[in-house]
């Protein structure tokens, strides 16, 4: 990799030639930069992006429903004492 000013590249290999989050750190914080900004989004039209949503709401709304049996049980067993 070649650099435009006195950085080197680390000394040790990294997997498959990417960069890990401390070392692009260690960049970022070496060329002065203080911050980095992200944007990310989820097209809502995209299918895939929708499956992913909806399973992830139906496995909230079963430890939701998990939770109130368990609550429920735990009520019953109190009135039986």
């Amino acid at each position: 990799m070649q650099f435009d000013d006195d950085t080197q590249p680390p000394q040790s290999p990294i997997d498959h030639g990417r960069w890990s989050s401390t070392k692009i750190g260690d960049l970022a914080a070496d060329a002065g930069i203080g911050r980095i900004h992200v944007l990310a989004w989820r097209d809502l039209e995209d299918v895939e992006a929708m499956k992913e949503r909806n399973e992830e709401k139906k496995k909230r709304l079963r430890e939701e429903k998990l939770k109130a049996e368990e609550k429920k049980r735990k009520a019953e067993e109190k009135k039986l004492k």
